[in-house]
């Protein structure tokens, strides 16, 4: 019999509600109890409560839930700045810590953080779900086994296209003291999974990067979709008059904080890069390289991993039609991720016919291709003392992934200087990125 563990939401967005608070209230009841909302927000948490059906206490203050509902854990889903303050009072109070990716945003919140786990000896994840894909999954095992013999280089391009990529723009990702930029909010996800790959700790970077597309190179632009004079003839409109959930938990609750869900993607506050180059070296010798293009004709991804003996290859597309709202909250399937369009996984060795390699059918449905859901499977389902396998990312896992995130983003604020990735978790470092 598993031991019912009790959680509270730090955090009641989209993302918090729709992949934590409602699996919990409605899947996991039987191992898992969500016992309190914590948010910025009123109007949000008491949208998060409709949404999941439940009364749950909602907090504005973290340190009251904590002391008055005392759970075993803590699962943080707030604004990426924000997750390291969260994650260690956490630690602080000893705690179990499930956080959102990425972990935190700069290499002094890093160094908090590992700091207060020590400290404090505790336990915490980070949901680096792709990990969970079954393509990723299948790639994992078969470099593993010793597939392409020893690991050579690894290169990783993603190309978001200007549904999905120019989402980021309108929401407070778009700017970097919010979320480190997409090589930390978004990239953090593929440096943690290039990471695992290549089973070491990244070296030596350098960067290249810049907002080439959206903030200040728009030639129209207004304060946000809603009442923009540009709406009938701007390609980036996004009408989200009838999309039920974005409307209850951000435009009906704007008065709270002041949050606005529908900004214009060519605001020249905008301080994410939409382009980046990184090019990096690991430990054990591994080369990488690394593409993010948020602006892209088309969505999708590609993986090449060379070693001694082969090569694999992983190629994919994906429907974008969820970003631009064009279907409404009942047609949308699979609100993260999109839809895969097509995609292939072939391995090539010298002299040899190509070989095509069968993915595995997710193990369950769900968001990110079944990756949610198996995610979830392992935070929730499973009893907290039983093996963890190598899906989990842990604390020291999530570190890594985003150290490259800022070790890319003071290269590039540094005009592609050489950074020392491992350097970052000196207490002497200085974050260069300025945010």
């Amino acid at each position: 019999m598993v031991e019912k563990k009790s959680y509270v939401l730090v955090g009641a967005g989209n993302r918090g509600i729709s992949s934590f608070g409602k699996p919990i209230v409605e899947e996991y009841n039987e191992t898992a109890e969500l016992i309190g909302l914590m948010d910025v927000s009123p109007g949000r948490m008491k949208a998060a409560n409709k949404m999941m059906d439940i009364e749950l206490p909602t907090y504005t203050d973290f340190d009251k839930m904590m002391s008055e509902l005392n759970p075993d854990s803590i699962i943080v889903c707030s604004v990426d700045s924000t997750h390291a303050e969260y994650v260690i009072k956490g630690f602080e109070l000893g705690k179990r810590v499930y956080s959102e990716k990425p972990l935190c945003i700069t290499a002094k919140q890093c160094r908090e953080i590992l700091n207060a786990k020590n400290d404090n000896s505790a336990e915490g994840y980070v949901t680096h779900n792709m990990r969970y894909g079954p393509t990723c999954t299948e790639i994992k095992r078969l470099l593993d086994s010793g597939k392409v013999g020893k690991i050579l280089s690894i290169d990783f391009i993603e190309t978001l296209d200007r549904n999905h990529g120019a989402d980021y723009y309108r929401r407070w990702h778009k700017h970097k003291e919010n979320s480190g930029g997409l090589l930390i909010h978004k990239a953090s996800h593929h440096f943690d999974v290039i990471n695992w790959f290549a089973d070491s700790k990244p070296d030596s970077l350098s960067a290249m990067g810049g907002t080439l597309f959206y903030g200040s190179n728009g030639e129209k632009r207004g304060e946000r979709c809603s009442n923009c004079e540009h709406a009938d003839s701007c390609d980036f409109f996004n009408d989200f008059k009838d999309h039920k959930t974005a409307q209850s938990l951000y435009f009906e609750t704007e008065s709270d904080n002041g949050y606005v869900r529908d900004g214009c993607v060519f605001d020249p506050s905008i301080t994410t890069e939409d382009q980046a180059s990184v090019l990096y070296s690991y430990e054990n010798g591994v080369r990488a390289t690394y593409s993010l293009i948020a602006y892209a004709s088309y969505e999708g991804m590609v993986i090449n991993i060379e070693g001694t003996k082969g090569r694999i290859e992983y190629k994919s597309s994906k429907n974008t039609n969820w970003a631009a709202r064009v279907k409404s909250d009942e047609e949308e399937k699979d609100y993260f991720g999109g839809t895969s369009t097509g995609s292939s996984l072939m391995y090539f060795e010298h002299e040899k016919p190509p070989e095509k390699l069968v993915t595995p059918e997710p193990k369950r449905e769900g968001g990110h291709g079944g990756s949610d859901p198996a995610l979830r499977d392992d935070f929730f389902l499973k009893p907290w003392d039983s093996e963890k396998n190598n899906h989990m990312a842990s604390i020291e896992d999530a570190i890594q992934a985003v150290l490259v995130g800022v070790a890319a983003n003071d290269s590039i604020a540094q005009n592609g200087k050489t950074i020392k990735v491992q350097d970052l978790l000196k207490d002497d470092y200085l974050d260069a990125s300025g945010y």
